[in-house]
């Protein structure tokens, strides 16, 4: 849309990274800035069909995080080995300025209101076990509280998406060049 300004931001990384005997880790802190931040209105966040696909522009904002990540993987006897990776990020996003929005996700903001649909804590295990041309996993994500509309301070059950769990199964057999994949999946709403 031509009244629509162009997002800008500045993102910023650091972090460590450590490797050793099959194990490995990291931490990354993260920080954007945004400038005219922009967000579209689709069906999945409450707009009416009208204004389905429009762009928006709001004000500035700041996202801060930290990422941890771990694996280890372990060779067996007989070509077995298993594998675990651990994962989790923190994210804390706000708003940094005062505007008013027809996006219906923002409306009227303040600073420090927080992101609408952007959970703070998410986490994921992951454990593997493979022996030659075949491996079965299991495989856990966790995905925390997110409001729907900006705002702070506790969330009103309307604009509460409820944390939820993610649990997969899979298996996967290598033949030559190609690799065949089996995936169950299960998940669980939860606020926790």
């Amino acid at each position: 849309a031509p009244e629509v300004l162009p997002e800008r931001a500045v993102n910023s990384e650091v972090g460590l990274r450590f490797a050793r005997n099959g194990v490995r880790a990291e931490v990354i802190g993260f920080w954007s800035e945004y400038e005219n931040i922009t967000g579209e209105c689709t069906g999945s966040t409450g707009c009416t069909s009208d204004a389905i696909n429009q762009q928006f522009n709001g004000g500035r904002a700041r996202v801060l995080g930290v990422e941890a990540l771990a694996s280890a993987r372990k060779r067996l006897p007989l070509d077995f080995a298993v594998h675990a990776d651990l994962a989790y990020t923190f994210t804390h996003g706000t708003f940094t300025t005062t505007f008013r929005s027809d996006n219906p996700i923002w409306g009227a903001v303040t600073p420090g209101d927080f992101l609408p649909y952007v959970p703070m804590h998410q986490g994921q295990l992951r454990l593997r076990g493979s022996w030659r041309n075949y491996e079965l996993g299991v495989g856990a994500m966790y995905y925390g509280d997110v409001r729907e509309v900006a705002g702070r301070g506790d969330i009103a059950d309307e604009q509460l998406v409820p944390g939820r769990v993610l649990m997969d199964l899979t298996a996967s057999a290598d033949f030559g060049p190609a690799r065949a994949y089996l995936l169950g999946a299960a998940h669980r709403e939860r606020s926790l």
